[in-house]
């Protein structure tokens, strides 16, 4: 008895009854059940839908991203310099009077004047007409405040009043200034009576003074009381005044009183890209440097502040003391700063004002100035970054990084060759907060382990945006065989996906987008794979072990192998027996088989009814001995879908083939 056993998946001897001839020797060979678990190995992308059917999938939710970066991000700002003039500043103003006596003026008057004067002192009489002699020249005196001043603006009110018991008909008289005795102005004052103050003016504008003033009485005269008479007092004053008024002096030695010199607003622009219209900006890190030099003659008090920005709640501002004449380095911290950036109605965009006020603290001594002295700032903006840009951000490339990913799409291997799947699918899943919309343009291309390479040809798809800073938008786009090469793709089976692109954002140039520091934009890929497929010589293999014992059948004259088949895959299968060496490394001989039918399928490509099939095939006494010495044999299966494998077929889990295999021989035992 010769007992010949082959083992492969789920093995069960059983007779096969198939009697042509009178043989030696009937053999059950082998009955093989083989289901579409044995086909494919375990694979955690391989997925069984409610109905059975087979599906691949694979996931990953951050496939590529477009960096913030690339959409908005703050330039290096250049340094900057302004300058401040201190300009004509206020000078205190001053005041003095001169009195002059009755008694001071007789010796000026007519003799007879003088006579009746000094005759009548502290009596009434009729107090005669009288016109000066000569004129009176008096130092009115000197200011303690200055030395010299040179005048903007400013003007020296002259008052003369009297409390003498007459008219006094008419004064004429000179001012003068300084050791030079330069003229500074002439006054004429009519009809002047007792009691009564009358006022004249001399405009400074463009004068330069010192500080001594002189007063000359060029003419003085009375018609006298007659007929009235009157109480002669030698102590009645003629007096005259002279005081400043609204001073501004360009240069010169003198006191300074505390005053604001500069109170200014200058408009500010970030240097941004050119095609960049910012109206709002949020600071989330930055500084701006400052030295600042002062050229005036006394510590000044710089005070500076953005009226149209915000910083925890307040205006932002700074308040900075300057001595004279050394570097102050200042940093001002604008973390946190919102900006409104369109209030400039000449440029409604990345620009700002900033609000510069400068005081003069008073000096305490006469000290020399010029309103040429500057207040000098030197800053430069440091380590800007945004944490919102609002505003037309421009229309710009903005580029995927070239990546690979690992597609891990086991079950495809399982296919060595001529396989084509028919439906499958890719979505492409992005987020957007970003508030731009993009025209992305995505190179996909597959390579497998043998280094072939396939590319995807995707057309460009739209990312759309949000309306609202905090929103995003889910969107996604659909790679299909309607609007990609994906078939041809997969058929390569492609181990690993290279990707890389560009996106043009802002594509339509809309005018309001925003950016934060949280915005994002991330892609995510989901492969779906449903297993309905078409094959054309696809390729199965699965090795057998080889056992014989007991006694051998030294030769045979006849052999036959016959194979009952009930084939319920939706292929046509043609079946080759590799018997190997006893190494199991080289094949030695094969045994081939006519074409299995295909199991019916309907329209869905759905198998609705296996296919049963009897083969046969002749075996010589060299292939009988090669089996024997064999320990494997390798069952080779190429597989066509109906049609010439052009018909798409689909799997489901159920499908299986059952093979009932015996061997006949005739020979000498």
């Amino acid at each position: 008895m010769i007992i010949l056993i082959m083992s492969s998946c789920k093995k069960d001897l059983t007779r096969i009854i198939k009697p042509e001839w009178n043989p030696n020797l009937a053999i059950p060979f082998i009955e093989s059940s083989i289901t579409l678990d044995d086909l494919i190995e375990p694979d955690s992308n391989l997925v069984i839908n409610p109905d059975g059917s087979l599906k691949v999938i694979y996931s990953n939710d951050s496939v590529f991203s477009i960096n913030i970066d690339e959409v908005f991000s703050f330039p290096e700002q250049p340094s900057r310099q302004q300058e401040f003039s201190m300009g004509a500043i206020k000078f205190a103003d001053f005041s003095f009077t001169w009195p002059v006596s009755l008694a001071d003026l007789i010796a000026y008057l007519p003799p007879p004047v003088q006579d009746t004067l000094s005759k009548y002192e502290n009596k009434q009489t009729i107090f005669p007409p009288f016109t000066l002699q000569e004129p009176i020249f008096n130092e009115a005196g000197e200011i303690p405040f200055f030395k010299t001043l040179s005048f903007s603006e400013g003007t020296l009110i002259i008052e003369i009043a009297h409390d003498l018991p007459i008219v006094i008909q008419e004064i004429e008289m000179n001012i003068y200034n300084g050791n030079e005795q330069l003229l500074l102005g002439n006054l004429n004052f009519l009809e002047v009576p007792p009691g009564e103050a009358f006022l004249d003016s001399i405009l400074l504008d463009g004068k330069t003074i010192e500080n001594t003033f002189y007063t000359e009485i060029v003419e003085f005269s009375s018609p006298g009381s007659f007929p009235d008479s009157v109480l002669i007092n030698l102590e009645d004053v003629l007096s005259i005044g002279i005081a400043s008024n609204n001073l501004r002096v360009v240069s010169g030695e003198g006191y300074i009183t505390e005053q604001i010199v500069i109170n200014e607003e200058k408009m500010l622009d970030f240097s941004l890209d050119e095609d960049i219209q910012l109206k709002e900006l949020s600071i989330k890190e930055g500084r701006i440097r400052y030295i600042i030099e002062s050229a005036m003659p006394v510590e000044l008090n710089l005070k500076l502040n953005l009226p149209t920005a915000s910083q925890g709640g307040g205006i932002p501002g700074q308040s900075l003391n300057i001595p004279p004449a050394v570097p102050l380095e200042i940093v001002w911290d604008l973390a946190g700063t919102d900006f409104d950036l369109s209030t400039n109605p000449e440029k409604p965009y990345n620009n700002f004002p900033v609000n510069y006020v400068i005081t003069l603290a008073a000096s305490e001594q006469i000290l020399a100035f010029d309103s040429s002295s500057k207040v000098i700032l030197d800053f430069q903006p440091e380590d800007f970054e945004a944490s919102l840009a609002k505003g037309f951000l421009g229309t710009k490339e903005v580029d995927i990084e070239a990546d690979t990913l690992d597609l891990q799409l086991d079950f495809l291997e399982n296919f060595s060759s001529g396989l084509t799947l028919t439906d499958p699918e890719i979505k492409i899943d992005y987020t957007n907060s970003i508030g731009l919309e993009f025209n992305m343009s995505l190179n996909l291309t597959g390579i497998n382990n043998e280094g072939d390479t396939r590319n995807m040809d995707l057309p460009n798809f739209a990312v759309m945006s949000p309306q609202e800073i905090g929103e995003s938008v889910q969107g996604q786009f659909l790679v299909n065989k309607n609007n990609s090469v994906i078939v041809d793709f997969l058929s390569i089976s492609p181990e690993q996906l290279i990707y890389q692109g560009t996106g043009i954002a802002n594509p339509e140039a809309v005018p309001e987008n925003f950016v934060t520091d949280e915005s994002f934009f991330n892609a995510g890929i989901d492969v779906d794979l449903p297993i309905k497929l078409q094959a054309e010589n696809l390729i199965f293999t699965d090795t057998v072990e080889v056992n014989f014992s007991e006694e051998d059948i030294g030769s045979i004259e006849r052999g036959k192998i016959y194979f009952a088949v009930d084939n319920g895959f939706p292929f046509g299968i043609l079946l080759e027996f590799l018997i190997m060496d006893p190494t199991g490394q080289f094949v030695v001989d094969r045994i081939s088989l006519e074409k299995i039918e295909s199991a019916a399928v309907n329209a869905a490509g759905k198998v609705v009814k296996s296919k049963q099939s009897i083969l046969e095939a002749e075996i010589s006494n060299a292939t009988y001995q090669n089996l024997l010495n064999s320990k494997h044999t390798v069952l080779k299966a190429r597989l066509n879908t109906p049609g010439s494998g052009q018909m798409p077929v689909a799997l489901y889990t159920d499908y299986s083939i059952g093979v009932r295999m015996g061997l006949e021989i005739k020979g000498r035992i």
